[in-house]
């Protein structure tokens, strides 16, 4: 891509050796400089002016627009995808320019990702190559043409040859922050000022309810990731800040608008979307938990008539041993990573680090720190579980979450249960 700066007006020092030059004749006897050099130096230097008169003219023959790319169904295009195309008259360039570019191969990928440091990086491409990619993919694409005068056009313009820098094209990204649809965002709100106005007719959302609209075509990651963000995430907040994901960048600025008039002059649908997939309640994970809710339930009654066997016992260590898991991956994330949305995560009432103690205690066949503990979480299981029906957390816990609390009082208070049912 060409970026065009607007070049200067002669340099005053230049147009003194200008002036030296053809006027100075001891200067033109000591360079033995003929006629026809002086003309070429003349030229040369006419030629820069000219070049610097017209250096701005380039930008009424550019046109920047705002690319939106819907969510698509695989995890790394489920949020879509949002960047700047740029059109150039003469000669005729067309790019598009975004900040979505991660490399799974890079040194401590995976480490610096649950760190909470991972680096992205702008990136250019033809704009012919992402609407092929968008095509293929079953992804809508579409354009939104921003009313910019010459200078804002050139503001934009000259941002992005900025961040298109080699030294500046990483950044650290956040989720929530700092991301493909926040950073065109931010630029705009650089070029368009203090008169940008967002509607305020859209409904407040949490951040937690938008991602969840998004992940609801793959429901075991929309599952996990619920799990394992915390309550920063569930602030009310309006469209503006809606708008880190590129959906809502999209309705965010169809609708602003500067000084009254509005920001995109057209929308153009270039690819219209496929249909998402309608997912069956089979493939959801509260339909598995309450398989195993039902599983618990017969493992109860034939408890009450059997007694509990060995084999029921260490099935109980099993699931155990999958809550602490849960429960320390949670804590990692909490207090061991720079992950702000996986901080304050109230999900930790249920997957307890008392867990952790229980399944050492129970693979150990440490009895008397075992059944006590039991009876320790069977309480708390019973009180967070009732909290989180009237919702006075700052939190709501998902559905799923719910049934897998109902298993856990099960489990662990069988063996009270079982008392009563006996004493009956």
């Amino acid at each position: 891509m060409h970026f065009v700066q607007r070049a200067p007006e002669l340099d005053p020092v230049l147009y003194s050796i200008f002036v030296k030059i053809f006027s100075d004749r001891q200067v033109l006897d000591m360079c033995d400089i003929s006629i026809w050099f002086r003309f070429f130096i003349l030229f040369a230097l006419v030629e820069g002016i000219a070049s610097g008169t017209n250096a701005s003219k380039p930008f009424e023959q550019i046109k920047i627009s705002l690319v939106i790319e819907s969510p698509g169904n695989e995890l790394y295009s489920v949020y879509g995808h949002a960047g700047f195309r740029i059109r150039e008259k003469e000669p005729a360039k067309d790019y598009f320019f975004h900040y979505g570019l991660f490399n799974f191969s890079a040194p401590g990928f995976y480490t610096h990702f649950l760190q909470g440091l991972l680096l992205y990086k702008m990136g250019g491409q033809y704009f012919s190559a992402l609407y092929k990619e968008a095509e293929l993919e079953g992804r809508g694409l579409y354009e939104l043409s921003l009313d910019l005068d010459s200078a804002q056009t050139m503001q934009l313009y000259q941002l992005l040859h900025t961040n298109y820098k080699k030294e500046n094209r990483p950044y650290y990204y956040d989720f929530l922050y700092d991301n493909c649809a926040t950073k065109p965002r931010d630029l705009l709100e650089k070029v368009l000022g203090d008169k940008l106005m967002y509607a305020d007719t859209f409904p407040k959302k949490t951040y937690r309810q938008l991602l969840s609209e998004h992940q609801r075509v793959l429901p075991w990651i929309d599952y996990g990731i619920d799990l394992i963000i915390g309550s920063e995430v569930d602030q009310s907040i309006g469209i503006r800040d809606q708008a880190f994901l590129p959906v809502y960048l999209r309705k965010a600025f169809v609708s602003a608008l500067v000084q009254g008039k509005p920001v995109v002059v057209e929308e153009r649908t270039m690819i219209a979307p496929h249909v998402r997939p309608n997912l069956y309640f089979y493939q959801r994970p509260v339909f598995v938990f309450l398989l195993l809710f039902v599983l618990e339930l017969f493992l109860f009654v034939y408890a009450l008539r059997n007694g509990v066997s060995r084999w029921i016992h260490r099935y109980d260590l099993f699931f155990y041993s999958l809550v602490a898991l849960m429960s320390a991956f949670i804590l990692l994330l909490w207090l061991g990573t720079n992950h702000h949305i996986t901080k304050n995560n109230w999900n930790i009432l249920w997957l307890n680090p008392l867990f952790i103690l229980l399944v050492i205690a129970g693979w150990w066949g440490k009895k008397g720190l075992y059944n006590p503990m039991r009876k320790v979480l069977f309480a708390l299981m019973v009180l967070v579980f009732v909290i989180g029906l009237i919702k006075v957390l700052p939190q709501p816990f998902h559905i799923a979450s719910f049934v897998l609390m109902a298993i856990l009082v099960l489990k662990l208070g069988r063996d009270t249960l079982l008392k009563i049912a006996h004493c009956k």
